[in-house]
């Protein structure tokens, strides 16, 4: 059926095996772009494909690996479901995915400029989403939430360490009400980064101002919580040749020693659970 549909609508046969180079690329970008977080029995992963039916998703339930497709015009790079009926999946769009309909383009529109690089639902009703908007100056970090059925941009924190650029890229939440969003920061003058760590609580967006994060140098990629008291965050190091862990207990992150190669959010939780 996906090859019949595919060949009406760009009058061109596609090839025979297009499911398996559609999971083959998945599983190879494993490792270099998140897939996010997916909960529930109905798990989501989602890819983009350049072609030209529009968007491509992979998605594994209880039949296994399919192929569906979608005619929004968009990169996405992380997806996170708040039940095994509706997903949410983020890049330079906005996407839902509901059981009964599929997935669909939200109306909500992101600034000019704007990529989401991370999103975490808590509950069907309450996700955030993090990223970076890229205007003619530095970039800065973009916050969308989810609440009450609409999506708003937030207030995005800054630091008190005279940063002139910010990227997010990625989320976590414990709860509607504790999340940790962490990134990477460039200050006026420097050649390298640092990684950034952002907290929610009691209704608002902070930076974690701390000489054990901003001082570290590098930039953070995935971050997860196994509970309110114990996070771990992870990204490429100050020479980009060693890892930078960052570890949250006791109220307090510090830099933990890494080992030589963490990859994401997968791996991070199963290097969380066994140390």
């Amino acid at each position: 059926q996906t090859q019949a549909y595919l060949t009406q609508r760009t009058a061109m046969s596609p090839p025979r095996d297009l499911e398996a180079r559609i999971l083959r690329f998945a599983l190879a970008r494993r490792r270099t772009r998140r897939l996010g977080t997916a909960l529930g029995l109905g798990a989501v992963a989602v890819v983009s494909i350049s072609a030209a039916a529009g968007l491509l998703y992979l998605h594994v339930g209880a039949g296994g690996w399919r192929v569906a497709e979608d005619t929004g015009d968009a990169t996405l790079y992380a997806v996170s479901c708040g039940s095994a009926t509706e997903c949410w999946a983020v890049g330079s769009a906005i996407e839902h995915y509901v059981a009964d309909s599929g997935w669909s383009v939200d109306r909500a529109r992101l600034p000019a400029g704007g990529v989401l690089n991370g999103i975490a639902c808590p509950t069907t009703s309450t996700c955030w989403a993090v990223g970076v908007v890229q205007p003619r100056g530095a970039s800065r970090p973009l916050i969308e939430g989810y609440v009450g059925g609409i999506w708003m941009t937030a207030a995005a924190p800054t630091s008190s360490g005279g940063s002139v650029s910010a990227t997010l890229n990625s989320v976590t939440c414990i709860n509607p009400a504790d999340c940790w969003a962490v990134g990477g920061t460039a200050k006026q003058g420097a050649s390298t980064t640092d990684p950034v760590i952002a907290h929610y609580s009691g209704g608002a967006w902070s930076i974690v101002d701390s000489s054990q994060v901003g001082g570290s140098g590098g930039a953070l990629s995935a971050v997860a919580c196994v509970n309110a008291e114990d996070c771990w965050a992870v990204g490429p190091g100050a020479n980009r040749s060693s890892p930078l862990i960052e570890h949250y207990s006791g109220g307090t992150w510090t830099v933990q020693g890494g080992g030589t190669d963490i990859w994401g959010t997968a791996d991070l939780l199963n290097y969380a659970y066994t140390n």
